[in-house]
């Protein structure tokens, strides 16, 4: 539950000087009023509603305005006339009017004060006390199976449902030797996502989560070394493993993809468009590449057997039923008669635009990314005129077409005419945008990490072996190398975003992400959405920090708020008792917006008061510590937990240290496992191994840059040129206002004429040499079209 509270110590002063007064005030007027009320009522009971009558009551107010002891006086007659008609029993309903008044006015102070807080704060010092064994039970981290937070009464305290946790805590309190590496060994049950800056996780709890099931470790600056049986695991996102045949799946997939690839702000109008463009492109390269790869199956087959296949044919019919109608139906109409043969069969793909050196690869985004910068740089040195129109348009009129020849996906064709019409500054604005997180897929390591897969995002929910299910282990190390930080992010929010919504093919597991070092990992973009809806769907965090500024920074003091009230368990380490209380009012900082429900019975206090602000509770106990001598002191070995619903009964727990902690030793003891499994390894298509190096792919399309770092600067330079042109024209308005003038007043030029998106008889598909299968050094099929643009 979550709402806007103020914090008590905010308006102690107010309500003690200025609104406790009024309220006493209108207490004692609320009574006056309600007596003169019943007593009157009492009155007409008795003799009726009649000018005698009325005349007495007007007598009787206007004597309690002038002589206010006068309504203590009537209510001594009251009592006396009440004493004799009880004596006598001659009681009559009008006899107990007068006490109803007294009465009314006490259940109203009594409910009054119920709703108000201050019922709750009896309520708390009745029941604030340091939880004991029993109350420990009713909070459900007994007998749990989930992370292990330290020790009560000789017990470890592990979580029985999915909750997640926050570990805050000073330098060397031993948050990761007493809590974060004791979970990740002792959580048996549970598949793991483990992330922190040092990979120390993985060196000590690798080894035994491998006797457990499948170990996939992700350092992101190690490559292959096959001669000494060195194969690190891969991860290719768009790896049919991953990617969703075509429909509803995909296109919501490479939603979620692109939205983790390139986070965006709410209201940031070019990152969101820029998003936009990035889903279309990708879209078109899925389908271009999936195409062209049948197009080579298909091909195969008719050289091989001189006819399609029966289980093909299909599959055939559907690309050409998706094709252009006017080019697809001969060759469509040949196959369904039977007849389809190498010298009728229309290509249902090509790989033009795509570098030698990736055809025949699984589709990945370091090939993505290389395609598109191959054809942009190409495009701006082959031609003048297309370079003063603009790298980006020819480009896209290029996809458009071939697009629409194929029948690649509309949503891609859509998005690209789109772009297509936009003015030339946002088309460039965007181009630069979302090159930007592309730009790490330059970098050799993480070419050759994600060019195919190992892993695959259904299987951290667990992997069925043999018939059995087995639980996964994800390690992920962000490193202070910025491409490491990136990708562990992406991973990170990738695997939560897939995680959000559950599917029938994943495994019968939990899932928990371990976020050691919390400050100095990179910004998880899906970390919100996965604190709100994880425990529906049983997936947990466990964040440890020692620094909330840092993360405040990265996040916001909004969002850091979300995260710590979502948060249904806090550890608070500190050095001694005086750190212990500062911690809690600082973390008070960060709890006003969100309310804390008792999930105990809090009796009649309780009845219609819901709860408190966190930072009321988190005041209190560092407001105690401080206050009362006798509380327990702590110091590196002892720590305070608390629990959702139980924050009036924090637990003084003890730590747990794995080196300490014999099962615990033994288990860390297994040894690192880093290698992918043998079993894996031996599953890689071997023409996937190797990713070629960007300047190769970029010297084959008879671009001359000698170094990578030529193109880095290239694209810092288009980025800083970006940067400065929106903070020109932050006001989305004036870029269009501006462009959609000049371009009013200008003539287009041949290259800019949209006609040229239309499909012509004589474009260059139609030509029946432009598909030849014999000869792979054919002139590129796209040239004619660009003649003619």
């Amino acid at each position: 539950m979550r709402e806007k509270l103020y914090l008590e110590s905010d308006s102690s002063f107010f309500r003690r000087f200025v609104l406790l007064p009024i309220i006493v005030l209108l207490m004692v007027v609320g009574f006056v009023l309600s007596a003169v009320v019943f007593l009157s009522l009492s009155h007409v009971m008795f003799y009726g509603f009649n000018e005698q009558s009325l005349a007495d009551l007007g007598h009787f107010w206007l004597s309690c305005l002038t002589r206010p002891q006068r309504l203590w006086e009537a209510y001594a007659e009251w009592f006396y006339v009440f004493r004799l008609a009880a004596a006598y029993h001659k009681l009559v309903p009008a006899s107990f009017m007068p006490l109803l008044g007294p009465l009314l006015f006490i259940g109203a102070t009594v409910w009054a004060y119920v709703k108000s807080p201050s019922s709750f704060k009896l309520w708390y010092r009745l029941k604030n006390h340091y939880a004991k064994f029993e109350d420990v039970q009713k909070m459900g981290i007994l007998n749990g199976t989930l992370f292990a937070l330290g020790r009560f009464q000789n017990q470890v305290l592990r979580l029985c449902r999915p909750l997640s946790v926050f570990v805050w805590g000073g330098e060397g309190l031993g948050k990761s030797s007493c809590v974060s590496l004791p979970s990740v060994l002792e959580s048996d049950d549970t598949c793991l996502a483990v992330a922190d800056s040092t990979g120390i996780l993985a060196k000590y709890s690798s080894g035994y989560r491998s006797r457990l099931g499948k170990v996939f470790y992700f350092n992101w600056g190690l490559t292959d070394v096959p001669e000494k049986g060195e194969f690190w695991p891969r991860w290719n996102p768009v790896s049919p493993k991953d990617l969703p045949v075509r429909g509803e799946g995909r296109l919501a997939y490479i939603k979620m993809l692109v939205s983790c690839l390139f986070p965006s702000e709410k209201h940031n109008f070019w990152e969101k468009i820029s998003q936009t463009a990035l889903e279309g492109l990708l879209l078109f390269y899925v389908s271009k590449i999936e195409q062209a790869m049948a197009n080579d199956y298909f091909l195969s087959g008719l050289l091989e057997k001189g006819r399609i296949a029966k289980e093909d044919r299909e599959l055939l019919q559907s690309y050409y039923r998706a094709m252009n109608p006017e080019l697809a139906a001969p060759a469509l109409k040949a196959l369904e008669s039977g007849k389809l043969t190498l010298d009728n069969y229309l290509p249902v793909g090509s790989w033009e635009n795509v570098s030698e050196s990736w055809r025949g690869k699984e589709f990945c985004l370091p090939m993505f990314a290389d395609c598109l910068m191959q054809r942009y740089f190409a495009i701006t040195q082959e031609d003048e005129e297309k370079a003063a129109v603009g790298g980006f348009k020819v480009m896209l009129g290029e996809f458009i077409k071939e697009a629409q020849v194929f029948g690649y996906d509309r949503r891609a064709i859509q998005v690209m005419q789109q772009l297509y019409y936009m003015t030339r500054k946002q088309r460039r604005i965007i181009f630069t945008m979302l090159m930007a997180p592309l730009t790490v897929f330059r970098k050799s390591t993480i070419r050759s990490r994600t060019s195919l897969s190992d892993f695959s995002l259904n299987q951290l929910r667990g992997i069925c072996e043999d018939g059995s299910w087995r639980v996964t282990t994800l390690y992920t190390v962000a490193d202070a190398v910025k491409s490491s930080g990136f990708m562990s992010r992406f991973l990170i929010d990738m695997l939560i975003a897939h995680n959000l919504r559950p599917r029938s093919e994943e495994g019968p597991f939990a899932l928990a992400f371990v976020l050691d070092d919390f400050e100095r990992l990179p910004k998880l973009s899906k970390l919100a959405a996965g604190l709100t809806q994880g425990p529906e769907l049983r997936m947990s965090f466990l964040m440890l920090t020692d620094g909330l500024h840092l993360i405040q920074n990265k996040y916001g003091m909004e969002e850091l708020e979300d995260i710590i009230g979502n948060s249904s368990v806090k550890l608070m380490m500190a050095e001694d008792k005086r750190r212990m209380s500062e911690h809690f009012n600082k973390l008070a900082v960060y709890g006003t917006r969100s309310v804390q429900i008792p999930a105990v019975d809090a009796g009649a206090f309780y009845k219609v008061k819901k709860g408190l602000a966190d930072a009321n509770y988190y005041h209190r106990i560092a407001r105690d510590l401080m206050n009362h001598p006798k509380t327990v002191s702590f110091d590196k070995s002892h720590y305070l937990l608390l629990v959702e619903g139980f924050y009036h009964l924090p637990v003084n727990i003890s730590s747990n240290n794995f080196l300490r902690d014999g099962k615990l030793k033994s288990k860390a003891a297994c040894g690192a496992s880093y290698i992918l499994d043998e079993t894996l390894a031996a599953q890689r298509n071997v023409q996937d191994v190797d990713a070629p190096d960007l300047i190769a792919v970029l010297q084959e399309g008879g671009i001359n840059i000698e170094k990578e770092e030529d193109v880095d600067i290239y694209l810092e330079d288009k980025y800083d040129e970006v940067v400065e042109t929106l903070e020109e024209d932050s006001d989305v308005q004036t870029v269009w206002a501006e462009e959609i003038s000049n371009r009013w007043n200008s003539a287009p030029s041949a290259a800019e004429n949209p006609q040229d998106l239309r499909v012509k008889n004589d474009d260059w598909w139609l030509d029946e040499e432009a598909f030849k299968t014999a000869d792979s050094d054919n002139a590129n099929p796209f040239e004619s079209l660009n003649e003619k643009n």
